[in-house]
């Protein structure tokens, strides 16, 4: 066959490729290609998948050059690349039929080579061996261009990157949707095999595609995950050597909108409780799509995982929805954010179901008005009987409810220690803490404490006495008793008109308006007074109406004449008062 024939044969070859029916092409690549020939790029045309055959790595024998014929921008050669070790050797050859007619290195510094195809790693770096091969029968020629990475045993020499079984060193992935294929893996391994080594990896375009690890190891896998629509560059760096790829990514079923919600009414969250929250997004992604929520502060609430443990910060990124976990009494905004951005925030209330909503008095409505008698009606008082009366005291006993109804005291020790008592007039009645009011018991049941209507409404034996309150009167008139819980908020209050229905009607004179006393005469001065009615409850006081050495007091109510001259003596019984003389002779 001469050189004419030939020449005609790849003519009406590549007229048969041309002609042939779409279904004889469908293994032939459609994207542009771009190659490295003779140190430049070149793009070239469409290629058949068996036509772009990589070359093989140094160490698994002799480097044979592809026999099929490339066209690349009508120029004829071959492109690959290769991995040699310092200080090693490879052979390239040429295929059948054809002959090395010449070759050379572009980088003798990085790689040398002979005549014979005789390649030696010289120095860390790339270099790229040109060939001429002619052919046994014709004098046509070939160019071929080998791209020859020298690395150092010692130290990464060349970063791989695998997809799959793939090798995507500055490869572009096919297009990806962020909402179906929110992450894949990716390999990256190291020349040498063997060392042990740093792969640092980054994106230049986080919004579109994150690596998940930062750092990872010679054949690690690391996660690609996918942010939002864009093309985004990935990097894998080992030292001074790194691989990249490019992704591209869709986002065909982008969210338009979320909006977080609840199924509490009030969205409320009990101190102590959890609170599901959850999001609807439209259109709805798949069922993985990463939801970020943020709380604007940690002080009322946390975040919780399924388990109920708490997870600190106040950010947290999973699904669709999250839990929360009560912490104090408080608001807290709670914002869910999709991975493009669309946001949607809600309002969380925290209450404490524990602090008290009602304080009450035992036996009382709220502001209702009632009497008590001022004295105990078991002590009189007469002019014959000078002692004091013995003023009244009733008991008062708190109630306190929460949003769980009545709490007992053994469950709220501290509730009831602390509520506040109050009488707005403390000359007509005075409230003190049961263990502060020394005697009270003594005039009632030896195991029980009665309240004003005479029930025994207290325990001695409870141990819980502390906690009730005594209203000791004092005098009559009118007061408001109110109780608040310890936190001011919660209150209620009666009110006690203080009364006596035995005062003194009237104070009379028997021995007439003038007593009649000799110097050294000791007299109690009640004994010339007399109060109606005769069971007169109250504190009969006879005295000087101002001082005086004439008749000097000297025990309980008896005074003595020291001096002759006249004395006026006052009387006073509850509201009504009588004047008269006390003439003093020597």
């Amino acid at each position: 066959m001469n050189l004419r024939k030939l020449l005609c044969g790849l003519l009406a070859l590549c007229l048969l490729l041309t002609m042939a029916p779409a279904a004889l092409m469908e293994e032939a690549a459609v994207e542009e290609q771009v190659v490295e020939l003779g140190g430049e790029e070149v793009a070239s045309e469409a290629v058949e998948a068996e036509d772009y055959k990589a070359i093989g790595i140094a160490g698994e024998g002799d480097l044979t050059l592809p026999t099929d014929l490339v066209q690349y921008s009508g120029k004829k050669g071959y492109s690959g690349s290769t991995y040699l070790a310092l200080g090693e050797s490879m052979t390239i050859e040429a295929a059948d039929g054809y002959f090395i007619k010449s070759i050379a290195s572009k980088n003798s510094r990085v790689a040398s080579v002979d005549e014979d195809g005789a390649v030696e790693g010289l120095r860390v770096g790339k270099a790229l061996i040109s060939v001429t091969l002619g052919m046994d029968e014709y004098s046509t020629t070939v160019n071929c261009a080998v791209t020859v990475n020298v690395y150092d045993t010692t130290k990464p020499g060349a970063v791989e990157l695998s997809w799959g079984d793939v090798v995507i060193n500055d490869a572009t992935l096919p297009s990806m949707d962020v909402t179906s294929d929110a992450s894949f893996d990716v390999t990256a391994d190291i020349l040498p095999d063997g060392l042990d080594a740093d792969i640092y990896w980054s994106s230049d375009k986080t919004s579109v595609a994150i690596p998940y690890y930062k750092v990872t190891k010679p054949g690690d896998d690391n996660t690609i995950l996918l942010k939002g629509k864009g093309t985004a560059k990935i990097t894998a760096k080992c030292g001074t050597v790194s691989a990249k790829f490019t992704v591209k990514v869709t986002d065909d079923n982008a969210p338009k909108s979320i909006s977080a919600k609840t199924d509490v009414s009030g969205n409320k969250v009990s101190v102590g409780a959890y609170l599901p929250v959850y999001s609807v997004i439209s259109p709805r992604p798949y069922s993985d799509a990463l939801v970020t929520w943020t709380l604007d502060n940690t002080k009322y609430a946390v975040f919780a995982n399924e388990d109920g443990d708490i997870v600190p910060g106040k950010t947290w990124t999973g699904s669709e929805n999250c839990l929360l976990y009560g912490i104090k009494e408080g608001k807290v905004k709670l914002t869910a954010k999709t991975y493009n951005g669309k946001k949607s925030t809600i309002k969380i209330e925290v209450v404490d179901n524990t602090k008290p909503t009602k304080i009450e008095m035992y036996g009382f409505y709220n502001k209702e008005k009632f009497e008590a008698e001022l004295y105990d009606e078991e002590y009189t008082l007469t002019y014959s009987t000078p002692e004091k009366p013995v003023r009244d005291a009733f008991l008062i006993v708190p109630v306190i409810s929460n949003a769980y109804g009545e709490l007992e005291v053994s469950e709220a020790v501290s509730q009831y220690a602390n509520v506040q008592w109050k009488s707005s007039n403390t000359k007509v009645a005075e409230i003190r803490i049961y263990k502060n009011y020394v005697g009270y018991a003594q005039d009632q049941d030896e195991t029980t404490l009665e309240d004003i209507f005479g029930n025994n409404v207290y325990d001695l034996t409870d141990g819980y006495v502390d906690y009730a309150a005594v209203v000791e009167l004092k005098g009559v008139g009118t007061t408001t008793l109110t109780a608040k819980t310890k936190d001011g908020k919660k209150s209620f209050s009666v009110t006690l008109k203080v009364v006596n229905n035995k005062g003194a009607d009237e104070i009379l004179l028997p021995f007439g308006s003038s007593v009649k006393l000799n110097v050294g005469d000791i007299v109690d001065l009640r004994e010339y007074v007399e109060v109606v009615p005769y069971d007169f409850f109250g504190t009969l006081t006879v005295a000087p109406t101002h001082s005086t050495s004439k008749l000097v007091k000297v025990d309980g109510g008896l005074y003595r004449a020291d001096k002759a001259g006249t004395v006026t003596v006052k009387a006073k019984a509850g509201e009504k008062s009588k004047t008269f003389k006390v003439v003093i002779s020597k």
